[in-house]
């Protein structure tokens, strides 16, 4: 089997539009803040859930990786997103993980996270908003 028919879902198109970018952006968002409900500050600034922590990191991979496809070409409608806060935070992930400081991690999943969700969420009722009324026209 080709690997990018175990890696991917064949769908090269797959990222190019911004709802589906903002919509991967929720769902990871949702996700991680599940994830870290279920532990404390403790445990996961000091590693005692290796696999708690990668599924964050990962979650938050996914974020940044939308969020660099979504920046692109499109400014949001509130103008209050920092795309490249959540691109850049993707790249110390990826780039940078030995020097990881999970203490801030913890911060940004507990401030930062809730305030994108909200300004994804207002994003996307703006965009349904703005194809309902193209449709009345």
């Amino acid at each position: 089997m080709p690997r990018s028919s175990i890696a991917t879902k064949n769908n090269p198109a797959r990222g190019m539009n911004y709802s589906e970018n903002l919509h991967d952006i929720l769902d990871s968002g949702r996700t991680l803040l599940d994830y870290v409900n279920t532990t404390s500050r403790e445990n996961f600034i000091t590693g005692r859930s290796p696999m708690l922590n990668d599924a964050v990191i990962w979650r938050f991979c996914v974020i940044g990786e939308a969020a660099r496809r979504t920046k692109s070409g499109i400014l949001n409608a509130s103008g209050r997103i920092p795309w490249a806060r959540w691109v850049g935070l993707r790249n110390v992930l990826i780039h940078q993980y030995e020097a990881i400081d999970y203490a801030i991690l913890w911060e940004i999943c507990r401030t930062g996270v809730p305030e994108l969700l909200h300004e994804v969420e207002f994003e996307l009722k703006t965009l349904s908003k703005e194809s309902s009324d193209d449709d009345k026209r």
